[in-house]
């Protein structure tokens, strides 16, 4: 493995963190209903970053609602239901 390779995964790994995903990479999830979720999830949570960039400086959650949203949102059934959505767009 080249050093820019190296260089560049451990770049990736710690924009990673624990969260799973990562623009420009992959996303990771426990089963491919999970990644696709999290997939759509990410383009549209870009979307509308970029949209209210337009208008200003956007309103950033803080850590304590991070949490709670996650908490409340980061559930298979969820998860489920978009993979439904767009399954029905076919």
């Amino acid at each position: 493995m080249s050093v820019t390779t190296r260089l560049m995964g451990e770049k990736v790994a710690a924009t990673l963190g624990n969260s799973p995903a990562v623009l420009h990479g992959a996303v990771v999830g426990s089963d491919i209903v999970e990644c696709f979720a999290l997939a759509a999830y990410l383009e549209e949570n870009a979307y509308r970053q970029y949209m209210a960039m337009q208008i200003g400086a956007p309103y950033v959650f803080s850590e304590a609602e991070q949490q709670a949203f996650q908490e409340r949102l980061w559930t298979p059934n969820l998860f489920r239901k978009t993979w439904d959505h767009y399954r029905s767009k076919l």
